[in-house]
């Protein structure tokens, strides 16, 4: 059973929480592919092009912000693909 509330309703995971946890291993999963296919450093921009359609794909598709909204979709892809290539600095530092 899961935690239970004043009146025996269940607590749900914040919703905050929850898409913080989703957005940094979505990001960490697609930076240690580019980090795996980078030869040293920073990987090339064939890659982080295609990494980046790839995102504004999937965003469009099932994304938190830019659901069917090719606008949207676009920010949250360059936002996703920008912590993703953080996430590949620090891979590639620690």
């Amino acid at each position: 059973m899961g935690r239970h509330g004043v009146g025996g309703a269940l607590w749900p995971l914040p919703a905050l929480v929850r898409d913080a946890a989703c957005l940094g291993l979505s990001t960490l999963s697609v930076s240690s592919m580019l980090s795996t296919l980078a030869p040293a450093g920073q990987p090339p921009i064939g890659h982080t092009v295609a990494t980046g359609a790839a995102l504004l794909v999937w965003c469009y598709c099932d994304g938190m912000v830019g659901r069917l909204n090719w606008g949207l979709a676009a920010l949250e892809a360059l936002l996703r693909l920008r912590l993703a290539l953080a996430w590949v600095e620090f891979l590639f530092n620690a």
